[in-house]
This record gives C-alpha cells, structure tokens and sequence, in this order.
C-alpha cells in the first residue's frame, strides 16, 4: 500500500525522506518478500551508527538539526496509546510493553519506547532527555518466542527471496540501486 501511495519503493523513499537527510554513513538493506516489496514490519539492517541516529531523530520527535523530517504530531501519536485503544497500554498488550505504530512503549508516566529487532536489536528512545540507547546482538531464539508469530519459526526462505533492496547512504559512493543476492 505505501508503495503504491509513494510512487516508488520504500526503500527510495526512506533514502530521500530520512537516511540521506539525517547523514547515514553507510547503506542499509531492507528484506523483500516473494513480490518484491520491502518487509516493512522488519528487517531494515543498517550499522549501529546509523540506528543511533534514526534513535536521535525520534528523541528529537522527527526534528533533525532543525528540519522537520517526520512530522511531531504523528510520532507523538506513534509513540502514545490513544484513550480509545486501552488495550495498547503497557502491562495490558504485554505483561510489560505497550504498542505504538511498530513501536514498543514502555511504562510509566514519561513517553519512552523502544523499536525491537526479532534477535535483540533495540533502539531505546527518551524523548524527554534525548537519551538514545542502541543495542545489537545476533540471539538464535527470537527475544520472547512465545509471542513471537509463527513466520519467525519458519525459516525464512519460505516467506522471503534471498534478496535485499539497498537503502544507499549520502557518504557512500554512489552506485546502482538493485537487488543483491545474499547468498553466493
């Protein structure tokens, strides 16, 4: 649907939007399914630098060195349980998280969440003190398997092509954006 409505892939759009405003120095790839569209509920891989600066753009509500890349309004909203969705809250859609827009939310009065890897990546966020807390890590069990849907039990070359789309950075050199197989 995103495709559709931009024009374009994700990936280009998320190049000219976000990774090429905010100075990502390397390239990310995003996985693509069968049809060729971007998982866009996961699987954008990039380097701990750059998550860190997707972290600051967020802690700084989409605001990057004083260009609004994302707009306040949706983030907050992202990032917030609405009163008509009681059942986002933290400790009521999880025995500790809440759920934003593909966002976790943690409890307490302040707004802080955390966007969560299937393998342990973390991006902590603190909008209130800007603080930012990036976490890798590869695990061989998804972080909470028993929630974690079935598509992550199944390995993936049932759902997805070997194949990545490149979400180029401005500091790398320019090159061709095509698909690249992962596996030689």
């Amino acid at each position: 649907m995103l495709r559709s409505a931009v024009g374009r892939p994700v990936a280009e759009y998320l190049h000219e939007k976000i990774w090429e405003p905010m100075g990502a120095e390397a390239d990310a790839t995003w996985l693509v399914d069968r049809s060729g569209q971007e998982v866009t509920y996961c699987c954008l891989n990039a380097v701990l630098r750059d998550y860190a600066r997707l972290g600051l753009l967020l802690a700084h509500d989409g605001n990057w060195r004083g260009r609004q890349l994302i707009p306040r309004a949706w983030l907050e909203d992202a990032t917030r349980v609405s009163v008509d969705q009681p059942h986002l809250r933290p400790g009521t859609a999880r025995p500790f998280w809440g759920y934003g827009y593909q966002v976790w939310l943690l409890p307490g009065e302040q707004r802080m969440f955390v966007l969560r890897g299937n393998r342990g990546q973390e991006i902590f966020v603190d909008p209130a003190s800007r603080l930012v807390m990036v976490h890798t890590s590869v695990r061989n069990e998804s972080s909470e398997p028993r929630w974690i849907p079935q598509i992550h039990k199944t390995p993936p070359s049932a759902y997805f092509v070997t194949e990545r789309w490149s979400v180029p950075s401005s500091r790398t050199r320019p090159r061709q954006r095509a698909m690249t197989s992962l596996l030689r």
